[in-house]
């Protein structure tokens, strides 16, 4: 997808401080009588915030840490459309973290070969974000996306999870020592990271209770229940005809067809 709306033409060096791979473009897009200037740049890939690999640690540096050179104006969230659950956990933490984002849904066209049907208007609307189904291989859909991309999106319009019902007095505590303006999951991500990192947090956050692991454990619960409710009100599947391989499949490991063709073929040979 990055690709597809760069046209190829990006430039790659590394991050700051890291080996890994950065690959960027600026795109230059006619809206109306204006050029509107577009700078993409593709991160490493994650499906959580709580990175464990050194690539996942760039790409939640990135979304994380107000000062980081390439804090996005929108985050494009590309989706599998075939594998929705686990892109929306990431989705959702972006969501938490206020920044305004976009979800790419893509492989659109597989999903519907496999009958899944996203009432794509209904997610939108209970995740309070703009969502664009696209397929990168068929380049379709880019031309909607580029137009939202280009146009001012904003804030998502409500929060995924309510981070304050996971760690309640960690929140608490390090909201009060931060800027004005700090979102409650924000506190709650700089909690883990502040444990990490500094004995003297680590001291305060332990005389409040907070445990990392458990605070992890918790939220991937939360966000995992609350995704399988979005899931359940906005996903169908229609029962579509079996494919060739399929209904050969029927035949053969049927208990009595799939028993006469292998006589015939022990016979034949």
């Amino acid at each position: 997808l990055f690709n597809v709306l760069t046209g190829l033409h990006q430039r790659t060096g590394n991050f700051p401080g890291v080996t890994v791979d950065k690959k960027s473009a600026i795109v230059r897009k006619k809206v109306g009588k204006s050029i509107v200037e577009l700078r993409y740049t593709d991160l490493p890939g994650t499906y959580s915030l709580y990175p464990k690999s050194p690539d996942e640690i760039v790409a939640t540096r990135v979304l994380t840490e107000a000062g980081n050179p390439d804090l996005p104006d929108t985050v494009v969230i590309v989706a599998d459309a075939t594998s929705l659950k686990r892109s929306l956990f990431l989705a959702g933490q972006v969501i938490d973290l206020n920044i305004p984002c976009v979800l790419a849904l893509n492989m659109m066209d597989e999903a519907e070969k496999s009958g899944v049907q996203i009432d794509i208007s209904r997610l939108a609307n209970r995740l309070g974000i703009p969502i664009i189904p696209v397929s990168a291989r068929n380049k379709t859909g880019i031309d909607i996306l580029e137009e939202v991309l280009c146009a001012k999106v904003d804030e998502p319009a409500y929060r995924f999870i309510d981070p304050s019902a996971i760690a309640t007095e960690a929140v608490k505590l390090v909201m009060q020592n931060s800027v004005q303006g700090t979102k409650e999951y924000q506190a709650l991500y700089n909690a883990h990271r502040l444990y990490e990192t500094d004995p003297q947090w680590r001291e305060k956050l332990d005389k409040v209770g907070f445990s990392t692991t458990g605070a992890q454990a918790e939220e991937s619960l939360l966000r995992y229940g609350i995704i399988g409710q979005h899931l359940d009100a906005c996903i169908g599947k229609n029962v579509l005809r079996p494919n060739f391989t399929k209904r050969i499949d029927a035949i053969l490991t049927h208990r009595i067809w799939g028993y006469v063709i292998f006589l015939a073929i022990m016979l034949a040979v």
